[in-house]
């Protein structure tokens, strides 16, 4: 019955969709936020391999470090372009 409807609660349904909408769009950029921090995190490895590389007495443990660091770095350039721009 249009007696019983509170003047307010078509207005009310609008601002709760709104807000589901914002927080569907908050977790997507919070997903897309840890993403970047796992790229930071691999890429501050693939600086520290190749820093710590050349510090050592044998020279396949410099090249092991070295070809390490720059496989990881491969892997994460990769992983990187496959992320949404926007």
């Amino acid at each position: 019955m249009p007696a019983y409807v509170l003047p307010g609660s078509s207005e009310a349904q609008r601002w709760e969709d709104i807000a589901i909408a914002e927080a569907v769009a908050g977790e997507r950029a919070d997903d897309i936020s840890d993403r970047y921090l796992v790229f930071t995190i691999v890429f501050a490895s693939v600086l520290f391999f190749g820093g710590i590389s050349g510090k050592f007495e044998w020279q396949i443990v410099d090249v092991v470090l070295l070809a390490l660091g720059a496989a990881v770095m491969l892997i994460g350039l990769l992983a990187m372009f496959s992320l949404p721009i926007a």
